[in-house]
């Protein structure tokens, strides 16, 4: 008869309740990061949303620096609320939402909701970026084209 050493089945005891264990405590995990990510979503009013720690406020204008990546000239382009705007007749950008921490620090962080649209000869939009933007995190979600860089730099009240 196969002798299996005791050592060696309390070893594969462990390692087979810590593995069912952390398989559990991770689908919980995912639960709770998903609770949280779309909570604010779900609320009624800002007043709900400011109750679970976040403070800011809505603007009805977002200021936006459009790099040149060639000759590296900035163009700081102020874009209201679905009121949108032609860059250079190629890239026409509109704004859905826009909204700032009321923190006072250095670089309070703004979000928007940004829409890209190239133009086409035919003067046809071709919807190319739809989402939210960070100015305190760009990585996160950003509209990528070959000749501009588009950073969110504010979000303020025109």
């Amino acid at each position: 008869m196969l002798q299996i050493p005791a050592k060696f089945l309390a070893f594969i005891f462990i390692f087979l309740n810590t593995v069912f264990a952390a398989e559990n405590n991770d689908s919980t995990l995912v639960k709770k990061i998903d609770e949280s990510i779309f909570s604010a979503l779900d609320k009624a009013s800002t007043e709900e949303i400011e109750r679970q720690g976040v403070r800011g406020s809505f603007y009805n204008t977002a200021q936006i620096n459009i790099v040149d990546k060639k000759m590296g000239k900035m163009d700081i382009v102020t874009v209201n609320l679905q009121k949108p705007i032609m860059f250079n007749d190629e890239i026409a950008i509109r704004i859905l939402s826009c909204w700032k921490e009321n923190e006072k620090k250095l670089l309070p962080d703004s979000k928007a909701w940004i829409e890209f649209y190239t133009v086409s000869k035919q003067n046809e939009l071709d919807k190319q970026f739809s989402g939210w933007i960070f100015s305190n995190n760009a990585g996160i979600s950003k509209y990528f084209n070959e000749k501009y860089e588009f950073i969110l730099s504010d979000c303020v009240n025109d």
